[in-house]
């Protein structure tokens, strides 16, 4: 493997690192104006595929709109790494104004009393109330007319003390765990 030693903001140094060959360029640096320009002057050459990072989230439509295939930002993905681990960790726990406790849940869709319903036939119930649901590894804001699948996941606000029961009306053993 060779190393090209310069400022890859430069066509030169692009070429004499083998860019005309290239299937792939990755521009990484610690900033992002660097790294949209190295995939500007990449979209003169031959390339499968442009990706660029990015520290800044809200440059991810510019730099995607100005003709580069992928945009990676890790501070992102770190704040949605870290969303997750908080959410899943244990319950949230909700206080309301009045006298129930709520928690949110995550549930996987089991029960053939649920699955092939649309949400708006089952929630809300003075119990609880669905508010986002994961198809496919795709998060939905929870809307009436989205039928749930079998092993689609839920994220219910459910009262504190009706938990066990929600859960199995979802998945009849009522044994997965609160995130």
């Amino acid at each position: 493997m060779d190393i090209v030693r310069g400022n890859a903001t430069n066509k030169t140094v692009l070429e004499n690192a083998g860019i005309e060959n290239a299937d792939i360029i990755v521009a990484a640096t610690s900033i992002d104006e660097v790294n949209l320009l190295i995939g500007i002057l990449s979209q003169g050459y031959h390339l499968k595929k442009i990706i660029a990072r990015t520290a800044n989230p809200s440059h991810i439509k510019m730099f995607k709109k100005l003709g580069l295939n992928e945009v990676v930002s890790p501070e992102l993905t770190t704040c949605m790494d870290i969303q997750k681990l908080i959410i899943n960790s244990l319950s949230v726990k909700m206080l309301t104004t009045g006298s129930d406790d709520m928690e949110l849940v995550e549930i996987t869709v089991k029960s053939s009393k649920v699955v092939g319903k649309e949400i708006g036939q089952i929630s809300p119930s003075k119990d609880f109330i669905i508010v986002l649901c994961n198809k496919n590894n795709e998060d939905i804001i929870a809307q009436n007319n989205i039928v749930l699948s079998k092993d689609d996941k839920i994220t219910v606000l459910v009262k504190s003390n009706k938990i066990k029961k929600v859960k199995k009306y979802f998945t009849k053993s009522g044994l997965l765990s609160s995130i």
